[in-house]
């Protein structure tokens, strides 16, 4: 099989490629932390998929300079250690809920989720909603995603997909936890910003990807549906960047945390 079929989905989902941090128990494996900066509330930045605190880089410092701050790996990504696959967006929030218990973190914090973490940021916010002030999904994937991809370009291709997922370090079930972030509660009137990215995600690569204009437009009408899962739900449309938005504008995301850091203080 070709690299490009399975290979653009993937770049759709995982991110993009300071001080000590510690090892903590969340109940069998141990998950990375690390936090800079001070002030209330804490902001946690939760990767794209099969990364982890390095993907934050470009936009941590600058966070950390009016809010403390705190990346972390997930279970089997870069400095944690690996827990039974496969993994889903209900073993990643329940894995958060015991990190910041360990570490310390007093709630309410402010969840902040890229790409995948979209729906580990949703699943925990519905069974934890007084211990979040407010949520940033950068260009997010919306749990009718895949079923709608999946319709685009047909089950044999996604099952190809799936299968190199399942395979990789993290492990992660993308239909699993699609269907747990659907299930879960909508986010009420958490102050909530979706940051979009401008550029189209694949029709780059129209000539080799059948449909991917169609692609493009289903994943930006997600984008636009995933404000209103807050009463207080604001969209920015990141017009420079690529899916990876912190990557090509990290100031945009900073702006976007400081607002909703600033609309709990």
């Amino acid at each position: 099989m070709a690299r490009w079929p399975w290979l653009f989905l993937l770049v759709a989902m995982v991110g993009c490629g300071g001080s000590a941090g510690s090892l903590l128990d969340v109940g069998g494996h141990r998950l990375y932390i690390e936090c800079t900066g001070s002030g209330s509330p804490t902001v946690v930045l939760d990767a794209g998929l099969n990364s982890g605190g390095h993907d934050w880089r470009d936009v941590r410092p600058q966070i950390s300079e009016f809010a403390r701050v705190c990346t972390y790996d997930r279970a089997g990504v870069e400095r944690s250690e690996p827990a039974p696959q496969p993994r889903t967006s209900q073993n990643i929030a329940d894995d958060l809920d015991r990190l910041l218990d360990a570490a310390g973190i007093e709630s309410p914090v402010v969840l902040v989720g890229h790409s995948f973490a979209a729906m580990n940021v949703r699943v925990y916010a519905s069974q934890h909603p007084d211990g979040v002030a407010g949520v940033v999904l950068v260009d997010g994937l919306h749990p009718d995603a895949v079923s709608r991809l999946r319709d685009i370009i047909g089950p044999t291709l996604w099952g190809a997909i799936q299968s190199r997922i399942l395979e990789s370090s993290e492990g992660v079930d993308l239909s699993a936890s699609s269907a747990q972030a659907d299930a879960a509660d909508l986010l009420g009137d958490i102050p909530l910003v979706v940051i979009a990215a401008g550029r189209g995600l694949v029709t780059p690569f129209a000539e080799q990807i059948p449909r991917a204009e169609e692609l493009d437009l289903v994943w930006r009408e997600l984008q636009r549906d995933m404000v209103t899962w807050s009463t207080r739900g604001e969209l920015v449309v990141a017009a420079d960047s690529g899916h990876c938005i912190h990557c090509d504008d990290p100031q945009i995301v900073v702006d976007a945390v400081r607002r909703v850091v600033e609309a709990e203080r």
